[in-house]
C-alpha cells in the first residue's frame, strides 16, 4: 500500500512540475478543499488528493452540462480510473499535515478533448462558452469573514459566468455603501462592464448582476453562499446559450483567413462558441479550411461571432462563410 501510494505521489509531483499557469478557463476547477486521515502521512495525502480529483470532476461536469439532461441521462460514472486520464495538471495550496492527517486546497486543470469525449459518450451536451466577466462587489461584508475569503479565493473566475475577485483592500473599503460614481470607477479600474453586487444577511447571500452599460440587472439569492449564486447564474447562461443535441443542425462551412495565426484565432472562436455543438475539420489549405459544424440558431451564431470580430455570412459561390 505504501509503495503504491509513493508511486502516486511521484506521479503527482510530475504533474506539479509540468503545471501550467492557471488561466480562468472553464476546464479548471480551483481550490477544492480536501481533508483525509490514514495510518500514515503518505496514505492520508494520497487519499485526500484522490477524493479531491473525483469532487473536482463532478463539479466540472455539473458546470459544463445542462441540469435537464443530467436529470434525464444521469451523471457519468466517476472513478479514479475514469477521472485520472481527464487530468492535465494539478496544483495544491494551503497544505497542512500531521503524521496521520492531510489538508489542502486542490486545483485541477482538465483536458478539454478528453472531457468532451466522456460527455459525448454519456449523451450530454457540453457548454464551454463563457459569458462576460463581472467583478464581485461585496457590500457590508466582514473583510475577515468566510464569505470574503471565499470571494478572494479566485475559484469563481473559472465559472461559465466568470466572477473576478476584488483586492482585499477594496473589500475593506466596500464595507460602506459606495456611490454610483464609485461603482463606475471600480468597474473602470478592473476593466469590466458588469458588477455582481453581493450582500449577506441571516437568510443567506443575495446578489445583483448589474450591467453598467445598459443598466440592466438580474437578482439572485441563495443559502449556499457564493457557490449557490454562481450556480444559478451558470444555469441561466446555459439555458439561453446551449444547443441541446436534438436541436443541432449540421452544415459544411468555409473558414477563410490570411495567415495561420488568423486561422487559429477563428478556430478558437468556433470551438468556444456556445452555439456550436460539434466542429470537424475536413480540409485545410494556406488560406482556407472546410469544416462541418453542428450548431443551433444561425442568427445567434452570427450575433455571437460578431462580438468576437468574426463575420458569418452566405456567399453565392462558397455557401456559409466564416472569416474576420
Amino acid at each position: 500500500m505504501i509503495r503504491s501510494a509513493r508511486r502516486l505521489l511521484f506521479a503527482l509531483a510530475a504533474m506539479l512540475i509540468a503545471w501550467p499557469a492557471l488561466a480562468a478557463d472553464p476546464f479548471t476547477v480551483a481550490k477544492v478543499p480536501v481533508d483525509a486521515t490514514a495510518d500514515t502521512a503518505i496514505e492520508a495525502q494520497t487519499r485526500a488528493i484522490g477524493s479531491g480529483q473525483i469532487v473536482a470532476a463532478r463539479q466540472l461536469i455539473e458546470r459544463l452540462t445542462l441540469d435537464s439532461e443530467r436529470a434525464e441521462r444521469g451523471m457519468p460514472p466517476l472513478s479514479a480510473a475514469i477521472v485520472g486520464p481527464l487530468i492535465r495538471g494539478l496544483s495544491i495550496d494551503n497544505e497542512r499535515r500531521s503524521a496521520t492527517r492531510y489538508l489542502g486546497d486542490v486545483s485541477i486543470a482538465f483536458n478539454p478533448s478528453a472531457v468532451q469525449r466522456l460527455l459525448r459518450d454519456s449523451g450530454l451536451t457540453m457548454v464551454r462558452s463563457q459569458s462576460t466577466e463581472r467583478l464581485a462587489v461585496p457590500l457590508g461584508i466582514d473583510p475577515e469573514g468566510d464569505l470574503a475569503r471565499d470571494i478572494l479565493s479566485g475559484r469563481y473566475a473559472h465559472a461559465l459566468t466568470p466572477v473576478l475577485s476584488p483586492s482585499a483592500e477594496d473589500i475593506a473599503v466596500l464595507y460602506n455603501e459606495p456611490s454610483n460614481d464609485q461603482l463606475r470607477a471600480l468597474a473602470q479600474r478592473y476593466n469590466v462592464d458588469r458588477l455582481l453586487i453581493i450582500r449577506q444577511d441571516a437568510g443567506g447571500v443575495s446578489a445583483t448582476d448589474l450591467n453598467m452599460g445598459t443598466g440592466g440587472q438580474r437578482q439572485y439569492r441563495s443559502r449556499g453562499g457564493m457557490a449557490g449564486i454562481v450556480s444559478q447564474m451558470e444555469s441561466n447562461w446555459k439555458a439561453t446559450s446551449a444547443v441541446p443535441i436534438e436541436d443541432a443542425q449540421t452544415m459544411t462551412v468555409s473558414v477563410l483567413y490570411n495567415s495561420m495565426d488568423e486561422w487559429r484565432t477563428l478556430q478558437r472562436a468556433i470551438n468556444n462558441s456556445a452555439q456550436v455543438r460539434d466542429a470537424r475539420l475536413d480540409a485545410l489549405s494556406k488560406d482556407g479550411a472546410l469544416m462541418t459544424l453542428s450548431y443551433g440558431s444561425l442568427d445567434r451564431l452570427a450575433a455571437e461571432m460578431s462580438q468576437k470580430g468574426v463575420r458569418v455570412y452566405d456567399d453565392p459561390r462558397l455557401g456559409l462563410v466564416i472569416r474576420r
